[in-house]
């Protein structure tokens, strides 16, 4: 028996240990050839440009199309209360998107909607005191489905982001199954739930959530003009020169113009630039944005300037289908520490270490904290593509 326990892990153990020696070498080979420590980024200067985006009302973009959705689709709700299959919106939004600070700081407030609901009960699903472990998330779940089940009274129901509160085990399957049954059965009740769009193709895929929810919107792409408001006033936290731009442009602007009016076109076209690549996703765009800032040493001073490049998304790099089916269960979660990974894997935390070590060294996930795992959004556009390419992430039929 002991025998067989110690050739059961040494099996399991091989792949992983070769995968790792042929990604560390890979990777090794990368850094002789690209890196260049007087163009690196501190990663504290990272931190503080995002505790500043963090800190900012960043979600007034997207303001004006959420309401305007949330408020037509309770008025039908309201007047058609028989249709059981309209007291649901979901927004769709991307894992590597704060989608809980979007819908909780855009509907927090009775502010936000309409006359006809505002005299309504209307309930969040916080996250404060809600511990990190999975299972506490999940009972908190369960309990605040038996707390809604008891309620008779006409209520909107928000949850910011489903993902925090779902687990592809056997119990975490079995709560969203009783959320659905209560959705679909309690006609006093409206729902706005906010879901990444993995975790979305997953749940119509295998469980048809779309048989039972008509009404899923993606959360609004953001433009060009979005991003400039949202991230310039963030810029403003380092020093740096916008005419550092001029040395990517193929057409030099009108030297005739006035200073204030070129750095304008240069920032119009680097945002456009960044609208493009990031695909609308301001998870994406921020990290673009950030990581394109680098410190250049002067030949002559000595000193190190920052300067602003053209934002340019990383190559993607070569992965196994071990490595996808982890990622993949990441994304669906949003985020996840070891334990909570190892135990939806089925696998020994041991087991998964080496690989997740493999992966951040990849830049394809990061560490959001001393716990939390996430998808790196500089390459989530590129990831979903891959993913999708392997059948990892299928389109209902």
């Amino acid at each position: 028996m002991l025998l067989n326990n110690l050739t059961k892990k040494f099996k399991h153990w091989l792949p992983l240990a070769k995968s790792k020696i042929e990604k560390g070498a890979s990777q090794l080979e990368n850094s002789i050839n690209n890196y260049d420590p007087k163009e690196i980024i501190p990663s504290k200067l990272i931190e503080r440009l995002n505790t500043k985006l963090n800190s900012l009302p960043v979600y007034e973009s997207y303001y004006d199309t959420l309401t305007i959705n949330v408020h037509d689709y309770i008025h039908q709700w309201i007047i058609n209360k028989e249709q059981n299959r309209k007291n649901c919106l979901v927004i769709k939004g991307n894992c590597v998107d704060n989608l809980y600070n979007i819908l909780t700081s855009i509907f927090s407030e009775k502010s936000s909607l309409s006359k006809e609901t505002i005299e309504l009960d209307y309930q969040i699903f916080s996250l404060e005191n809600l511990k990190q472990n999975r299972r506490d998330r999940l009972n908190y779940l369960q309990e605040k489905i038996l707390e809604i089940q008891q309620q008779s009274d006409k209520k909107i129901i928000l949850i910011p982001d489903l993902s925090y509160y779902f687990s592809r085990t056997i119990e975490g399957l079995e709560v969203l199954e009783k959320l659905l049954k209560l959705l679909d059965e309690d006609e006093n009740k409206f729902w706005i739930i906010g879901c990444n769009h993995w975790l979305w193709l997953f749940l119509v895929k295998i469980y048809h959530w779309d048989a039972y929810i008509e009404n899923a919107r993606d959360l609004p792409l953001l433009s060009q003009e979005n991003l400039q408001d949202i991230l310039l006033p963030v810029l403003d936290l380092v020093e740096f020169d916008w005419n550092d731009l001029r040395r990517f442009l193929v057409e030099l602007p009108n030297q005739n113009e006035d200073d204030h009016k070129i750095i304008s076109q240069l920032q119009a076209k680097y945002f456009e630039n960044l609208a493009n690549l990031s695909q609308g996703c301001l998870g994406t765009a921020s990290q673009l944005c950030f990581y394109s800032l680098r410190y250049v040493k002067n030949e002559e001073t000595e000193l190190s300037n920052l300067k602003i490049n053209n934002p340019q998304l990383p190559d993607f790099p070569s992965i196994t289908q071990s490595d996808r089916y982890l990622l993949f269960c990441i994304g669906l979660h949003g985020h996840l520490n070891k334990s909570d990974l190892a135990n939806i894997l089925g696998d020994d935390q041991i087991y998964i270490t080496s690989q997740i070590e493999c992966l951040v060294n990849l830049n394809l996930i990061h560490f959001l904290d001393h716990q939390n795992i996430a998808i790196n959004p500089l390459f989530y556009s590129k990831l979903t593509k891959d993913l999708k390419d392997n059948h990892f992430l299928v389109e209902s039929d």
